[in-house]
């Protein structure tokens, strides 16, 4: 599967063939370029409505598998399961050269000068985005009073001979003015740039909402997982297994252009004039394995049962295998460049965001939420066994619980770094000035340029609110890893040197640009 796009134009020309910018207004916005492709796809969701919902399952059974064969089972009186295998299957996605954005320029009759007028590129996007499995799982149960047995399941699975790729080649999001101005304003704002790759893409979420829930009596543990798969037997449950063997690659690079990937760029004077680049993202991100599990129960007056019973649990298993990189290059990322000379002017390039962003398994959140005026399960007199673990055998055993388990291997990487070593160049932020200033402000705060590299992470939570609380609840996390992990950003100082210092006339002073810039000459 491969989705390619580029080269592409979305923006506005204005005022280049020996016209003129005088007190007008122009603006690029909202607008979108994208390259995505998506190995399989599905949304599905379950909602069911009455005044009784007795149901006639008591318990459901969840269980899901992994490599070589994915499987899964769902086996209750309202339930939903979801099965995506990728087997030899690559998936890619690149938007290569998109521009958007502003030209302007004022060289007609009245001379060479942008008067009173306001140029904004903002809220565009522009971005490549690969997913091989894709999933979102909703079930839905709402009464005066609710009978059990429902839950969700998915299984994803990708083989080790199936890469994903994102790439966001040589695109830039630019406010370009040739000429001189007075009384304008030029804005690059909240535009985003990103390329994205998943390997495996989830939402699980099992909502009910009743003023009492009978729970048939279960007493076997709620959740087991073995190795390559895992099982749940409750009242109400959701379990998820992901595995990612293949590679998952994202890329963002900066223009290949003579202009950065967010840049401001105006080839003369400004005059009292105003120049903003906020706001902006620049983000190459890989997931191996992301999902998020929610499971809430709004339960009036509580929950009774016969006995004891696993009432609810949540559980999500996670392996990957393959090796996940994410980059986020291109030298000057975003750049804000005046050629000339600044006056009773502000220019502010800031807020704005660099990430590079690689993730081996995340579970943005394993969540249980139970309120309830009574939440209480008959004592058999049996101890529970809470969470608990065996070698290779984990378990949690309780009325309310959450369990997680990642496992990671191969490696994971974040780079802002581009080029042959010895030669590397890193994501920036510049402002450059290439004439003198007066009266004017310059700030460059709050931007932030990160690398992230995380082979396991989850969010996990377990909540119970009520008047009376006589129960039993588990949290189980386990998470275990042998992968590479490495996040590169910035490069190495040069070592120092007593050196010595230049003579200088004070006559001969001048002002320096950033190299690499260019400074054209206007008449004043």
């Amino acid at each position: 599967m491969q989705a390619i796009t580029g080269p592409s134009v979305v923006g506005v020309i204005s005022g280049t063939e020996n016209g003129t910018n005088n007190d007008s207004t122009v603006t690029v916005g909202g607008n979108r370029t994208a390259a995505t492709a998506y190995g399989s796809s599905v949304s599905q969701s379950l909602s069911l409505e009455a005044n009784a919902l007795p149901l006639s399952g008591g318990v459901v059974v969840l269980a899901g598998g992994s490599t070589p064969d994915g499987n899964v089972l769902a086996s209750g009186a309202a339930s939903i399961s979801n099965l995506q295998g990728n087997y030899a299957g690559a998936v890619s996605a690149a938007n290569a050269g998109s521009i958007v954005g502003i030209a302007a320029d004022s060289r007609g009759t009245g001379g060479d000068t942008i008067k009173a007028s306001t140029f904004t590129v903002t809220g565009n996007t522009q971005e490549a985005v690969a997913v091989s499995n894709s999933a979102g799982n909703a079930l839905s149960l709402t009464g005066t009073t609710v009978g059990s047995g429902a839950g969700v399941a998915n299984v994803q699975v990708v083989d080790g001979n199936s890469p994903v790729q994102a790439q966001l080649l040589g695109s830039t999001a630019t406010a370009y003015l040739g000429t001189h101005t007075t009384d304008s304003t030029v804005s690059l704002t909240n535009n985003l740039q990103r390329a994205v790759g998943y390997g495996n893409s989830a939402s699980n979420t099992l909502n009910v909402a009743a003023n009492s829930a009978n729970v048939a009596a279960v007493g076997v543990p709620a959740s087991t997982v073995v190795p390559g798969g895992g099982t749940v037997v409750a009242g109400y449950g959701v379990l998820s297994n992901q595995t990612a063997l293949g590679d998952v690659t994202a890329s963002a690079s900066g223009s290949a252009l003579p202009v950065g990937a967010l840049q401001v760029l105006v080839e003369g004077n400004v005059t009292r004039g105003t120049v903003t680049n906020e706001g902006n993202a620049f983000v190459g991100a890989a997931y191996g394995n992301d999902v998020t599990n929610g499971a809430k129960l709004a339960l009036g007056s509580g929950v009774t049962t016969a006995g004891f019973s696993s009432v609810a649990n949540v559980t999500n298993l996670q392996n990957v295998a393959g090796d996940i990189s994410a980059s986020a290059s291109g030298g000057s990322v975003v750049r804000t460049n005046i050629e000339d000379n600044l006056a009773a002017s502000s220019v502010s390039t800031s807020n704005n965001q660099i990430q590079a962003l690689a993730n081996g398994n995340r579970a943005g959140g394993n969540t249980l939420a139970v309120t309830g005026n009574t939440l209480s399960n008959v004592n058999t007199g049996v101890p529970r066994q809470g969470a608990s673990s065996n070698g290779p055998v984990l378990m949690t055993d309780a009325a309310f619980s959450v369990q997680n388990v990642q496992t990671g291997s191969g490696s994971v990487t974040a780079s802002q770094l581009e080029g042959a070593p010895g030669a590397l160049t890193a994501a920036q932020v510049r402002t450059a000035i290439g004439g003198s200033v007066t009266g004017s402000t310059v700030v460059s705060n709050g931007n932030s340029s990160s690398a992230v590299a995380t082979s396991n992470s989850a969010t996990n939570g377990l909540t119970l609110a009520g008047n009376a609380i006589a129960s039993s609840s588990a949290l189980q996390n386990s998470q275990a890893t042998s992968a590479d992990v490495n996040a590169l950003i910035g490069l190495a100082g040069t070592p120092g040197s007593p050196g010595r210092r230049p003579r200088r006339s004070p006559s001969t002073q001048q002002a320096q640009a950033w190299p690499g810039t260019s400074r054209t000459a206007r008449s004043p």
